[in-house]
């Protein structure tokens, strides 16, 4: 069975801090690839993050997308509650080989390996909403791993056994991020050269799909990328361009599009959603479920 919601506030309601959601269900057509084998994901969506922060005060512009852990928890408990499955990597590689998604995918990922899940609070947030429970599509996060960042000397000490131990609680996957790393680049004998892959052996076995895997598998529709950001109009320009996302997908009022990324205040016009950031990707998400059934 699939959700097809609304998104609205249901006034001062005690029990939850958030918008309620409304549901109706409706039968799962079958599905099949796209005419041009692209993958066929309908509702699903993918978060992208460059890392989770304490406070809105610490949400910066610059590089990279960032957001706050109250908002983070916001986003989960609303993928949960509507019904999202958060695969594992390998059960989205197996769906990206039939080019058709099983179910309707939340994949929320966090970028570059000086990222801590479990000193940021994202693990505690997971398991808030059922995250290694064990049951599948339970909430997780995958984790896109740049091998050099873990033995670079800023390293923190204790990262490495603090994403081991996420790991083997279900909340964190790490996935292959130095293939895409604009490092890579610049220097091809940089640290996060793709030649110094060891550490992923540490943690992950074989490399699972990286970033710019979910993004070059996809066509035009109906896989939504949504950008999460603190400074809508400078993190989400100054953040995707250098880091090659720019062939990802943006929602405008015109419809879908595999572009280069519209500001967030554009995304909001074509959906009727508020500027304010947390409440928009809620908004959207909603808008994207209630849209994509409605081709």
């Amino acid at each position: 069975m699939l959700f097809i919601l609304s998104f609205g506030y249901q006034g001062e309601v005690e029990e939850t801090p958030y918008p309620v959601a409304e549901t109706t269900t409706v039968k799962t057509p079958e599905l099949a690839p796209f005419d041009d084998g692209t993958i066929n994901c309908p509702g699903s969506i993918a978060l992208m993050y460059h890392k989770i922060v304490a406070e809105p005060e610490d949400v910066t512009d610059g590089y990279g997308i960032t957001t706050d852990i109250n908002t983070f928890d916001k986003i989960v408990w609303y993928l949960v509650e509507v019904g999202y499955y958060f695969p594992t990597p390998e059960e989205f590689a197996q769906d990206m080989k039939t080019r058709v998604c099983r179910e309707k995918y939340a994949i929320i990922t966090i970028d570059d390996s000086w990222n801590d899940p479990e000193k940021m609070g994202v693990n505690d947030v997971l398991k808030t909403y059922g995250g290694g429970s064990g049951i599948p599509g339970s909430p997780k996060v995958w984790l896109g791993i740049v091998s050099g960042g873990l033995t670079a000397p800023s390293a923190k000490p204790d990262l490495l056994a603090n994403i081991r131990r996420g790991q083997e609680q279900g909340l964190v996957y790490p996935v292959s991020h130095s293939r895409t790393h604009p490092a890579i680049l610049i220097d091809p004998f940089s640290p996060f050269s793709p030649v110094n892959d060891s550490v992923y052996a540490q943690i992950a076995g074989e490399l699972g799909p990286s970033r710019r895997d979910v993004l070059n598998l996809f066509g035009t529709e109906p896989f939504f990328f949504i950008y999460p950001g603190g400074n809508v109009t400078r993190t989400i320009m100054n953040g995707l361009a250098p880091a090659g996302y720019s062939g990802a997908f943006t929602v405008t009022p015109g419809g879908l599009h595999r572009a280069y990324p519209y500001l967030l205040p554009r995304i909001n016009a074509g959906y009727g959603c508020d500027n304010k950031v947390s409440q928009t990707i809620l908004c959207v998400i909603s808008k994207i479920n209630k849209y994509s059934h409605q081709r």
